[in-house]
């Protein structure tokens, strides 16, 4: 009998021992274990492999019961057999019935023997049913996975219908396993002749035996596929249900007929390889993991081992052919030293496995030899490591002729780094081999990161369509030089100038391109400026003689009218209602050549930058009181009965800092401009205070408005709006552009609003400087009130070196019973003086003989400081008063003068004397 390995669960040894003694009396040889506890029980079913399991029923604090529950935990299949001595017979049924296989009283131990071998046969049974069970299962999960995983597509039949498929027949035909099942096999076929001889040969002519057949089966898709169809059948009785196997034969014919190509072309090849091996001029080897040679062509054996034939070699060293050289010339240290002076290359291929290239040089039969070497790991089938193969190529010459060519290329390099054009070579797809210093400046990215890069990464889509069709051109073999603009990855735009010559590799394939980039952005935005400037030039020049055109026309319409009126005043025999319709023509026609002699001077000095603005403190509001006032009683306001007024009537007093001359301007032009382009209607104007730290003025017209299309153009010089409206309404076309050159240098800007055919508003804006220090005696005084005044008593003397100016200030003076005394120049204005010292006021010309009006101005107000003196000057820049005041006049009345300008000016200073 085997030996058993029984584990014991036994309190008492000798209880353990006895059990064992009866056992092996009855002819069991045992390996035994006692165990006495639940701990000890489970670590040794854990631990080790039993047959059986004996188990007192009482113990000392452990039972059979809890043994049996462990047992059945851990070792389900053993015996489990209870020993008890006291217990009755309904413990030891219940004992069964919990799950022991026998129980045995100890004063009855020779039933132990033989219940033991019924149990293990027992308990052999149960696990070759186990294991049965099992198997079963398995193969069941087996034919499953076979089905599932079978290369093969299979199924059965009955009646020629489908009843099952596996997976690989639906994926094979391209149905689904529901559009089969059920169905005839004829939708497979090709033809019915087909359906009918493949059913002839398995179900007639096979007489029930298992067979193959070869046809073509369609698929869902319609492809026709080559199927080996192998049957058998399930029941003989029942000729029509079989099983069957389907394979895909259409690759598997090609590539039995690819495979035995194959074959034939390797033996064909390793001919071949063997031939050109011998034959090669470059050296080709094999090594064992010895380094010892496998193979040696004949090139190695001939030009480096100086070995007899390619068979010498095989295991030897390479060693062995140094040392037989250098033996063979031992007076000759330098006949063989190939190798001295390389790391030892072979040990570097075997410890790093990868295949790795070498420059390997020396002595070789006296002569040096310079080889490019590459090896690599050799494998076996199963891939392990077995050695190493490597190839030698003589480049002694290609060396020497580098080593020109790294010094040629060096020169060259330097020549090239230095120029100032950018060059570059680009390979066929744009990639750049090749940029030297002015190309990086050029593309603003350094020679590092330009090299090995695509064209695309610096330049934007656009631009590089254009270089990728010059490329296409490129490939044709033409060469081109055009000017190109760029634009770079940062948006920024150069203009080059490309010079582009193809290459071609010595297979005059095309292999790139190389080519020139000069920047001539400067050059180009210089060319540019050049033509802008021309532009400008010629239209300036058609500009200025369009204008000097409308300016002759200008100047000659006034002074025709001034010169032929005078020529009939001086004729004489008039009634005086016609010389005084002639006079208010002859006055209308100075003021409108007046006012074109301020425009040519305000519009000169707008160029030059020479307009001063003079910053003074003044009341807005009266400003613009005096500008209504003036303007309601214009002529053509009048006689076209335009309706005009102010929008900002408020008496309080507004008082600003700004140049108060310039700002009057602004606004007579810009109401001259509304009147005049308006056959009726209104004109308005004012100003808005938004709150910030401006003011922003208007003037809207009811008139003829401005096209669209002018809009844009109308500030600058010249410029009048269409030739129509030019013809129509004349002037010189420099009043808007005063205005805007004016109101720039005020700080402000200046915009339009135009519908045309309605009218139009133009805005002018100003910074916004206010004080509330207002002088309140400072009074608008109209024509009438200037007619009342009472000049009697006063004595005035008039400083003025011309005969007609100095006879229209006697005039205007002697009008209103006024003394006047005459110097013509200023230092006999001072001696006049002396003379007369009762003398109220003096009116000072500034540019006289002998003595200009400013000396004597400075010089008279050294000694009589309270002596009013109004300057007088055909000086009428807002500079030039200011000068006039420096030097010590009161105030400043530009030329020409009339009598309302004049008596008002003398009115202010004498009540501000009194």
């Amino acid at each position: 009998m085997e030996k058993i390995k029984v584990l014991i669960v036994e309190d008492v040894h000798d209880d353990a021992e006895l059990t064992v003694l009866e056992l092996s009396s009855q002819g069991f040889e045992l390996e035994w274990h006692r165990v006495e506890s639940s701990d000890s029980m489970i670590a040794m079913l854990q631990d080790q492999k039993w047959d059986a399991i004996i188990s007192d029923f009482m113990m000392n604090g452990f039972t059979a019961f809890e043994a049996l529950e462990i047992a059945k935990k851990y070792a389900a299949d053993l015996p489990f057999i209870i020993i008890s001595g006291t217990v009755g017979e309904h413990v030891a049924v219940e004992a069964m019935r919990k799950g022991a296989h026998d129980y045995i009283m100890k004063d009855n131990l020779v039933r132990l023997g033989e219940a033991l071998k019924r149990e293990l046969r027992i308990a052999e049974t149960r696990r070759q049913h186990h294991i049965t069970k099992i198997n079963l299962q398995d193969r069941e999960n087996q034919i499953e996975s076979i089905l599932a995983a079978s290369p093969l597509g299979i199924g059965s039949l009955i009646d020629r219908k489908f009843t099952f498929i596996n997976d690989k027949v639906c994926e094979m035909l391209g149905y689904s396993c529901d559009e089969l099942i059920g169905k005839d096999t004829r939708i497979l076929y090709e033809s019915d002749e087909e359906y009918t001889r493949i059913g002839n040969f398995i179900y007639t002519n096979g007489n029930a035996s298992n067979g193959n057949v070869i046809t073509r089966f369609l698929t869902k898709s319609g492809t026709s596929l080559h199927i080996s169809l192998n049957y058998a059948f399930i029941d003989p009785s029942k000729p029509t249900a079989i099983t069957f196997t389907l394979e895909d034969i259409t690759e598997k014919n090609m590539a039995e007929i690819a495979l035995e190509e194959s074959r034939r072309k390797y033996k064909y090849m390793y001919t071949l390889l063997r031939s050109i091996g011998d034959n090669m001029p470059d050296m080709i080897w094999a090594k064992n993991t010895k380094k010892e040679f496998l193979f040696a062509n004949q090139s190695l054996c001939s030009h480096l081992l100086n070995a007899e034939d390619t068979d010498e070699p095989l295991g030897k060293t390479e060693t062995f052919f140094a040392m037989r050289e250098r033996n063979s010339h031992a007076d000759d240290p330098d006949w063989h030293t190939f190798g001295d002076f390389c790391m030892n290359s072979d040990e570097i291929v075997m410890k790093s496995q990868k295949a790795q290239r070498f420059d390997e040089y020396g002595n070789v039969q006296g002569k040096f030899l310079f080889l490019d070497v590459h090896k690599a790991p050799l494998y076996d089938d199963g891939g392990r490591f077995i050695g190493i193969v490597g190839s030698a190529r003589d480049v002694t010459k290609e060396k020497e002729i580098q080593a020109r060519l790294v010094d040629s290329e060096k020169k060259y390099r330097n020549l090239i780094e230095k120029q100032g054009e950018g060059v570059f070579i680009v390979d066929e797809n744009e990639n750049i081999k090749f940029a030297n210093p002015a190309a990086s400046e050029i593309f603003a990215v350094s020679e590092e990161k330009l090299i090995g890069k695509n064209l695309s990464e610096f330049v934007d889509a656009k631009t590089f369509a254009k270089f990728r069709q010059g490329t296409e051109d490129r490939r044709q073999g033409k060469d081109s030089s055009y000017e190109a603009e760029i634009i770079l990855k940062d948006g920024t735009k150069k203009n080059i100038l490309v010079t582009a010559t193809p290459y071609f590799d010595e297979n005059h394939d095309f292999a790139g391109i190389f080519g020139i980039f000069r920047d001539i952005t400067e050059r180009t935005k210089l060319v540019e400026d050049l033509r802008e400037a021309k532009d400008k030039a010629e239209q300036t020049d058609r500009l200025k003689s369009a204008f000097l055109a409308n300016m002759s026309h200008e100047i000659r319409t006034p002074m025709n009218s001034i010169i032929g009126f005078s020529d009939l005043l001086m004729e004489g025999d008039l009634t005086p209602d016609i010389a005084s319709s002639y006079l208010e023509v002859i006055s209308k026609n100075g003021e409108h050549l007046l006012q074109l002699i301020d425009d040519i001077i305000d519009i000169a000095k707008i160029e030059s930058n020479q307009l001063n603005i003079i910053q003074r403190q003044f009341n807005l509001h009266a400003l613009l009181k005096e500008t209504e006032i003036n303007f309601l009683k214009h002529a053509t306001v009048l006689q076209k009965g335009i309706v005009l007024g102010l929008d900002n009537h408020d008496s309080n007093p507004r008082l600003i800092s700004s140049d108060e001359f310039r700002i009057k301007q602004l606004l007579y032009n810009l109401i001259q401009n509304a009147i005049k382009f308006s056959d009726g209607g209104s004109v308005r104007f004012g100003y808005l205070d938004p709150g910030s730290d401006e003011l922003i003025f208007y003037v809207k017209d009811t008139g003829i408005g401005i096209e669209p299309e002018f809009q844009k153009t109308i500030f600058n010089r010249f410029e009048q709006g269409s030739q129509e409206a030019s013809l129509k309404y004349g002037g010189t076309g420099l009043g808007l552009s005063i205005c805007k050159g004016i109101v720039e240098l005020l700080g402000g800007k200046m915009w339009l609003k135009s519908e045309f055919g309605k009218g139009s508003v133009f805005y002018f804006s100003i910074p916004l400087t206010v004080s509330e220090n207002l002088d309140k005696s400072q009074a608008m005084i109209d024509r009438e009130e200037v007619a009342r005044f009472d000049f009697s008593n006063l004595t005035i003397i008039v400083a003025e070196d011309k005969e007609m100016n100095m006879l229209l200030f006697e005039q205007i003076l002697k009008s209103k019973a006024i003394t006047v005394l005459h110097a013509n120049n200023g230092q006999a204005a001072i001696d006049l003086l002396n003379e007369h010292p009762e003398t109220d006021m003096v009116i000072m010309d500034i540019k006289m003989p002998v003595l200009d009006g400013l000396k004597a101005t400075k010089i008279i107000k050294a000694e009589h400081t309270n002596l009013p003196i109004l300057a007088v000057t055909a000086f009428a820049m807002s500079e030039d008063k200011e000068k006039a005041l420096q030097a010590g006049c009161d105030d400043y009345l530009p030329k020409p003068v009339t009598k309302y300008s004049l008596l008002e000016k003398i009115n202010k200073l004498i009540v501000n004397k009194k």
